[in-house]
Order: C-alpha cells, then structure tokens, then sequence
C-alpha cells in the first residue's frame, strides 16, 4: 500500500512522542525537584524506554504484516 509507509511513520513520531513525554514527566521532572526521587527517575527512564520498544515492535507487526 502506497499510504502505508506514511502511516507507519506517523505511528513512530506519536509513540516516539509519547516516550519523550514519559521520559520528560517521570525522569527530569524527579531530578529537578526540591525532594530530588530516584526511583521515580528509574522506574520512568525504563518505562518509556519499554514503552518505546514495545511500539516499535507494534509498528514492525504492523508493516510486516502489510
């Protein structure tokens, strides 16, 4: 499908989106802070790194697929 690849494109530029927000929220946010919390830290730079593969997975399911 000519349209195809552009949608798949689109798809990576919202989750890679999503995870850069994640990143931003559950990462910087933490470090920046009065009260600085490291296990926020943590647990939101391995989220939105999983977050991030698991859509990538998605996205080459998809074009796979197609």
């Amino acid at each position: 499908m000519p349209g195809q690849e552009k949608i798949n494109e689109t798809f990576s530029e919202i989750n890679r989106d999503i995870a850069q927000i994640l990143f931003a929220v559950f990462v910087i946010q933490p470090l920046v802070t009065e009260e600085i919390r490291y296990d926020l830290a943590l647990f939101g730079l391995f989220g939105s790194i999983g977050f991030w593969a698991w859509s990538m997975q998605v996205i080459k399911k998809i074009y796979v697929r197609n």
